[in-house]
């Protein structure tokens, strides 16, 4: 089978988790015998390399149409059998590869924003205008009515295919996230460590993390928060805040290896995000044995024998209690971390991801 994904930017352009989980899918299938291409349509540069058994095609094409251009000529000269879509910006372009390709285009969904009806709102800005809220909506919603184009349609979670089918009687196949299964023990820090990890955005929230390090100064115990400054004047802000805090430490941002050695050493995750799809981070911390607090995010199966954490609490003062509780009961954190490494490679080893994803296509092309 030869399987291309296609994205803006490729995971040495950018951060972000759908371009990580792209690379990841497609390396995995490379190992399995596949043909696997990475389209990179709005790289920072203009190359052709191999990544992991990977094909990727770096375009830095000025000019929406050129780069339209040139990513249909690349594709077609690739011929794939599957074409891979994931950020919801790029649904139209499951249109363009259906009218011009003979491909199975398959776009899988990355957040459960995009399940919902078809003009409902993303969270707003706190600075956003009447009218910017609803050019926001407006394009949200031109590009969530292209989801009925792709063949198939793939999910992270149980959540995100049942708002799916309530919200657009879309049916789809639930394939989750995946990381590759860890070779080594994770070594945890001492005294232990409170985790925060995500780019600093006001949706994410990291004054929250901010709040619970100053209600925690007793504890023995160090609050790091690492994030890419997406948002300058709120990283100021929460530079500003953590020198005033003796346990709280910002360390700036890192790269996907350094992220995982930051939660290795971690004993405690927390995630106060108002809203994701499935956070890479989740799964970094299962499989390096880290229990998760999440103050609203639960990506987690509904039906499932494993204690991970704790997920979409009723309160930051929940938050706070839960943490605290953590990190004085060090028996149960270790319990907690056994368990949620035992989930990750029940649901989360990037193998059983690539086996769903197989099996969820056509068989003609597997």
């Amino acid at each position: 089978m030869k399987f291309c994904a296609v994205l803006g930017m490729h995971p040495s352009d950018t951060s972000g988790g759908a371009e990580l989980q792209s690379q990841l899918i497609c390396a995995e299938l490379s190992r399995r015998g596949h043909q696997s291409y990475y389209v990179a349509y709005d790289s920072n540069e203009l190359s052709v390399e191999s990544h992991d058994g990977v094909s990727v095609y770096r375009l830095a094409e000025p000019g929406r149409y050129k780069r339209l251009r040139r990513v249909l000529t690349t594709v077609r000269e690739i011929d794939p059998d599957v074409i891979y879509l994931r950020n919801i910006k790029d649904a139209p372009l499951s249109a363009m590869f259906k009218s011009q390709t003979d491909s199975h285009v398959v776009f899988n969904i990355s957040h459960d924003v995009q399940c919902l009806p078809r003009f409902a709102g993303w969270p707003g800005k706190n600075d956003s205008t009447p009218l910017h809220t609803l050019y926001r909506r407006t394009k949200l919603g031109i590009r969530r009515s292209f989801l009925s184009v792709p063949d198939t349609i793939f999910v992270q979670t149980e959540r995100q295919q049942k708002l799916l089918k309530k919200h657009r009687d879309m049916t789809s196949v639930l394939t989750g996230n995946g990381h590759p299964r860890p070779e080594s023990e994770p070594e945890k820090h001492a005294p232990p460590v409170v985790l925060w990890l995500a780019s600093i955005k006001e949706w994410k929230q990291p004054h929250v993390f901010v709040d619970l390090a100053s209600a925690c100064t007793d504890l023995e115990c160090e609050f790091w928060l690492v994030g890419r400054p997406s948002t300058r004047t709120l990283a100021r802000e929460i530079a500003d805040r953590a020198e005033s805090l003796p346990n709280l430490q910002y360390l700036g941002g890192c790269t996907v290896s350094e992220s995982d050695d930051y939660i290795e050493r971690a004993s405690v995750f927390v995630n106060t995000s108002k809203q994701e799809g499935f956070p890479n981070t989740f799964i970094q911390s299962w499989f390096r044995k880290t229990p998760v607090v999440s103050l609203h995010v639960d990506p987690t199966h509904e039906s499932v024998e494993f204690e991970t954490g704790y997920y979409a609490l009723e309160s930051e003062s929940e938050l706070v209690d839960r943490v605290r509780e953590l990190v004085q009961n060090p028996a149960h954190r270790s319990d907690l971390g056994e368990q949620a490494y035992r989930y990750a490679c029940e649901y989360n080893d990037i193998q059983r991801v690539v086996d769903r994803i197989e099996t969820g296509l056509p068989i003609h092309i597997v």
